[in-house]
């Protein structure tokens, strides 16, 4: 209401208390008239009033300043609602179902689990008051039905809800990005390793053939047993032991493995408990797989986060219901959706290089056989008829159109 915050307590308390009045089972806590909806004894008209008017009176109260709770008028509610169906149920089927009050628990269960998104909470409370593991099931389907209404009616609970109304956000994309990718899908072929029996000199001659600074060392059936830095050799009294010294006998046995089922949050676990920019990824068997990269997985989270947040965003035009090419983003940004040019068909990302050439970055392609946007792959070459999401400055997006 458009009135001064000291004037909101009065008109809620005299609100309250005319609506008390009138039905005195909606003061205070309310332990008595949830015990009575337990047992049985109120009539099925002032549980079907005690519903809507608690909430009402809960809503009231908080609105005015006071300090309503969440808790306790949720098992309030649930209780009233619960006992109200019981009696349906009851006159419908007298000799088949339970009385009131046991579905008044089971009510008291639902509506706690629904507002708070917490249905083992709920399911463990209920059995801890009644000690009676017979309701465990019906607590369960109740619990569990009541969770899926709850979260898809609304992402917050009520404990949460207060945090995203200040701007507070507690579900993120940026949350769930790594946790949604896999190390499979962006494991690349392994760049240097070694059979277990190769000695000394062969290694040398490895690092120096390939300008490597890793080596993975694997034995006859590809399981990988450790890793060889360039750093590991440098010692002469390794070099003068010659074919003596094999690749098994320098490997670092400790080196952090990988599966391709584990999700980029475990990788970058990984990454950030050690110094390590790439770690190998082994099957069940511990066979050598690929790598995945630092620089990889936080390109994919950088790509993604942009693709989430900005490229599920369309400015439709009202009075002539087309999209638009480009929506601003401030300090100069735009996202633009273009063709690939002719000068770039053929061509792969990398090779292109448009975060130098044109200070551009791709966070989106799509192909023709595709529905949506997706992640462009830096290898795989543009074809003609490719569309590239671009973020970046008016006038370079401007320039990398004419390019073609």
């Amino acid at each position: 209401l458009p009135l001064p915050k000291m004037w909101h307590p009065v008109l809620g308390g005299l609100a309250l208390g005319g609506m008390i009045l009138l039905l005195p089972d909606l003061y205070g806590v309310g332990y008595a008239t949830m015990d009575g909806a337990l047992s049985g004894r109120l009539p099925w008209l002032l549980l079907a009033l005690l519903v809507p008017m608690k909430i009402i009176a809960t809503s009231l109260t908080i609105a005015s300043g006071g300090s309503g709770g969440v808790f306790l008028p949720s098992l309030y509610m649930g209780a009233m609602a619960g006992g109200l169906y019981g009696v349906g149920v009851q006159e419908l089927m007298p000799g088949l179902s339970a009385g009131p009050g046991a579905y008044a628990l089971v009510g008291m269960a639902g509506v706690l689990a629904a507002a708070t998104h917490s249905p083992i909470t709920a399911m463990i409370l209920l059995i801890e008051i009644t000690g009676d593991y017979l309701v465990v099931l019906p607590v369960m389907v109740v619990v569990t039905l009541a969770s899926l209404v709850g979260r898809s009616l609304k992402e917050d609970s009520l404990y949460t809800l207060k945090f995203t109304r200040k701007g507070a956000a507690l579900y993120r994309h940026e949350d769930f990005i790594l946790k949604t990718q896999t190390v499979g899908q962006l494991m690349k072929p392994v760049p240097h390793a070694v059979r277990e029996d190769t000695p000394i000199a062969g290694i040398l001659r490895y690092f120096l053939d390939h300008e490597a600074i890793l080596l993975y060392v694997v034995d006859a059936g590809g399981r990988l047993l450790g890793k060889i830095s360039i750093h590991d050799i440098k010692d002469p009294e390794i070099g003068e032991l010659g074919s003596l010294v094999l690749a098994v006998d320098i490997a670092d046995p400790n080196v952090p493995r990988m599966t391709p089922e584990d999700t980029l949050a475990d990788c970058m676990d990984r990454f950030t408990g050690g110094e390590q920019d790439e770690l190998p990824v082994v099957s069940a068997d511990g066979s050598l797989l690929g790598v995945v990269a630092r620089g990889s997985v936080l390109r994919v989270f950088n790509s993604e986060l942009l693709r989430q947040v900005l490229l599920d965003v369309s400015v439709r035009d009202r009075s002539e219901g087309s999209v638009r090419e480009s929506l601003r983003l401030g300090e100069g940004l735009t996202i633009a959706r273009l063709p690939t040019p002719r000068a770039f068909v053929g061509r792969s990302l990398r090779e292109a290089n448009l975060r130098t050439a044109f200070h551009l970055t791709v966070v989106g392609i799509r192909r023709p056989q595709d529905d949506e946007d997706r992640l462009p792959d830096p290898a795989e070459p543009l074809g003609a008829r490719d569309v590239l999401v671009l973020v970046g400055r008016a006038e370079d997006i401007e320039r990398f159109k004419t390019k073609g």
